[in-house]
């Protein structure tokens, strides 16, 4: 119940409860619930960003939006959507802090996102493991990156894809 409120804007909710059994094997369940207050987005501000400007980093927050309903797990989702869009550029070390500063009188949640974009990252190498029956020609074929290519998550997980329609391995896994 505390997750549903959070997630509809009311991370102060506060649920109280009790049991009682009766002479008949039945239990009855109480449940007080203060649901506190209900947050909405405030302003959004993005700083330490070089490379992109704070429009395009902007565009990438879905779900935690001035006016949105603030939740700590939307903020978690824009947080995954905007190291996604620093992976694909090649930005594999880029580090994205969160912060929020509520206000209990306006019921707004202000959230700064702080970034560091750090080095763009290039594929040296390309190793091949565990294959038996398959050559590693055969593997390579299907795989996007090349040695000295800018590193990039959407061409890696078309990789995997390709080699999955393959339909030859149990498992996949890429190690970075």
């Amino acid at each position: 119940i505390k997750v549903l409120y959070n997630t509809e804007g009311f991370p102060d909710a506060k649920i109280d409860s009790r049991f009682e059994y009766d002479n008949k094997g039945f239990m009855y369940i109480y449940l007080e619930i203060n649901e506190g207050k209900k947050y909405t987005v405030g302003e959004v501000n993005i700083s330490g960003n070089k490379e992109f400007s704070t429009e395009e980093l902007l565009a990438q927050l879905k779900e935690v939006v001035p006016g949105k309903v603030f939740s700590d797990f939307a903020l978690e989702k824009d947080v995954f959507n905007l190291r996604s869009f620093y992976l694909n550029k090649g930005y594999m070390f880029a580090q994205i802090r969160e912060s929020t500063s509520i206000s209990p009188e306006t019921g707004r949640v202000d959230i700064s996102y702080s970034i560091i974009e750090n080095e763009i990252a290039y594929v040296e190498k390309i190793d091949i493991r565990g294959n038996i029956k398959t050559r590693d020609k055969v593997i390579r074929r299907e795989i996007r990156l090349r040695p000295g290519d800018r590193f990039d998550g959407d061409k890696l997980k078309r990789s995997k894809e390709r080699l999955d329609n393959l339909g030859f391995f149990q498992e996949i896994v890429f190690d970075t």
